[in-house]
Order: C-alpha cells, then structure tokens, then sequence
C-alpha cells in the first residue's frame, strides 16, 4: 500500500466520524462542540478516577 492511500483512507476515516459526529449531536440536540466537550469532560473524570496508566511513588 502506498502513501498515498493511507493518507486517502485518513481521510475518508476522519470524514465519516465527523458525519457520525454530527449526526450524533444533532439526535442529542446539541452542537457538535458541546458534545465534544462532555465527552472530554467524561473521559478525563474517568481517568482522574480510576487510571489506565499506574503510578507508582518513588
């Protein structure tokens, strides 16, 4: 596979979850940024509270 078609498949990815994206928020009677920023929101409490990566003190 050349470069060219992964940048192609990026592409074409990233157009299709920016559609999903908005369809999303649209169903959710929110705008794109607002949904964005609950689920960031989200994800960082979650990660605040139980994270993926352990810590260890030295």
């Amino acid at each position: 596979m050349s470069s060219g078609n992964n940048s192609k498949e990026s592409y074409s990815l990233c157009y299709v979850s920016l559609e999903l994206s908005q369809k999303m928020a649209k169903i959710l009677g929110k705008t794109l940024d607002q949904l964005k920023y609950q689920l960031l929101s989200k994800y960082l409490v979650s990660e605040l509270k139980y994270p993926s990566i352990k810590m260890r003190v030295i």
